[in-house]
């Protein structure tokens, strides 16, 4: 019986090509828009490599400060010693801190980024080591006896021609680190983490940047991963108090606010919250049946002009329940080829407009100048297309079954009649 249908859905679209091609054009198009908007979804607050923990991660990024003189006041990061001070948080698994090496000359190597970062930072984020290993806490306190780096491999290829770079040296400001590992290079949709290589944060190339006399504020980014099954305001408040007691060794009349934020309002801004990003996802919803009532539509319409054809089906003994099943059937055949029809859109769309892509929506991005990439693993991501493709499917059903039911319920002569 469905090899029946399916016959019979394929002979009908060739019958009616304007149709059906308007039908599957309107399909495409709506599943590459979902499409589209599930990858940027995904890009912002998916679990992407090397940042698989976005779900169990608090960022420490920036402090308002205000200083007891009256002049000095405004946002900035932390310092190295505010993270001395919350390196062991209660309800957290680990505590790290990177900030951006600035100016800083990686020999053989144009416009390099480098990021300075704790050992613990490898703890946190799981990347891929292609060679070798991560600097340890014991490589970060002979650092400066022996400097250590880990590189990207598109690093290791610019500079030695081949990823096996383990032992080799690479000469930052004419001082040589040697290479103890290679890692999997990252997207600049991923800034916390991107760089193309990674220096202890004790590194004698590392100058301590205070904007303030004060040891709390500098240029430091803090992460905080939050144990399995903890609740992220306890933890909150945990860094908040330990916050608070280092904050109140600092010359009274300063006062100091972090701001410790989930990945959601980390990438998307102070300003935003879940509740602003759940009313664009809403809104987002609702536009989409726009598309699904223009279907609707034109199924009415179809099925309008096949009203004789139910009619002498209807006298020949053929019951509701096989006539619904054979429109959803062809509803079902045209959704598929509109369904591949539309994620080569989306791909297509998706890698011809990468930088857009990666900054929308973004706090984070439109702020670094990172080459973007748009990474298989965040087009191709098998939740986000089955999740696409059968919100697309239940619209589509809906568009075809109302119609349908509503012209079922004419009687035989009505239908047989329809247009005398």
């Amino acid at each position: 019986m469905i090899t029946l249908y399916l016959r019979q859905a394929w002979a009908m679209m060739r019958h009616n090509r304007l149709f059906s091609s308007m039908y599957i054009l309107g399909t495409a198009v709506t599943i590459a828009i979902v499409m589209i908007f599930f990858i940027i979804i995904y890009i912002k607050l998916g679990p992407i490599y090397p940042e698989y923990n976005r779900d169990r991660l608090l960022y420490l990024d920036l402090i308002h400060f205000e200083i007891n003189d009256g002049n000095s006041s405004g946002y900035t990061g932390a310092s190295r010693h505010l993270y001395e001070k919350l390196n062991s948080v209660e309800g957290c698994d680990a505590v790290a801190t990177s900030r951006a090496g600035e100016n800083l000359t990686i020999e053989g190597l144009k416009n390099g980024t480098l990021l300075f970062a704790s050992h613990s930072f490898w703890q946190i984020f799981d990347f891929e080591f292609i060679g070798g290993k991560a600097f340890t806490k014991q490589d970060e306190e002979n650092n400066t006896a022996a400097p250590v780096i880990v590189i990207s491999d598109k690093m290791a290829q610019q500079l030695f021609a081949t990823v096996d770079a383990v032992g080799k040296e690479v000469k930052i400001q004419n001082t040589p680190h040697k290479v103890i590992g290679v890692v999997k290079g990252v997207s600049g949709s991923t800034p916390s983490v991107y760089a193309d290589c990674w220096i202890p944060v004790n590194s004698s190339l590392n100058v301590e940047r205070s904007y303030t006399r004060e040891n709390i504020l500098g240029s430091y980014k803090l992460f905080f991963l939050v144990s399995q099954g903890k609740d992220f305001e306890t933890v909150k408040s945990n860094i908040s108090n330990q916050f608070s007691r280092f904050a109140q060794e600092q010359p009274k009349g300063n006062k100091y606010e972090p701001y410790i934020n989930t990945h959601i309002k980390y990438m998307l801004g102070n300003e935003y919250g879940a509740e602003d990003f759940g009313f664009m996802l809403l809104l987002f919803m609702t536009l989409l049946f726009i598309p699904a009532l223009n279907l609707s539509g034109m199924i009415a319409s179809r099925m309008n002009s096949r009203m004789e054809e139910i009619g002498v089906r209807k006298a020949f003994g053929a019951t509701n329940r096989t006539l619904v099943s054979q429109v959803l059937f062809e509803n079902l055949l045209f959704t598929a080829i509109g369904a591949l029809f539309g994620l080569l859109l989306a791909y297509i769309f998706a890698l011809l407009t990468q930088e857009w892509i990666v900054t929308l929506l973004d706090s984070v991005n439109m702020n670094a100048n990172y080459p973007t990439e748009v990474t298989m693993e965040m087009l191709i991501n098998p939740t986000v297309v089955v999740v696409t493709i059968l919100l697309i499917l239940l619209l589509n059903l809906v568009s075809a079954l109302i119609p349908t039911i509503y012209s079922l319920r004419h009687s035989i002569t009505v239908s047989l009649n329809h247009k005398k």
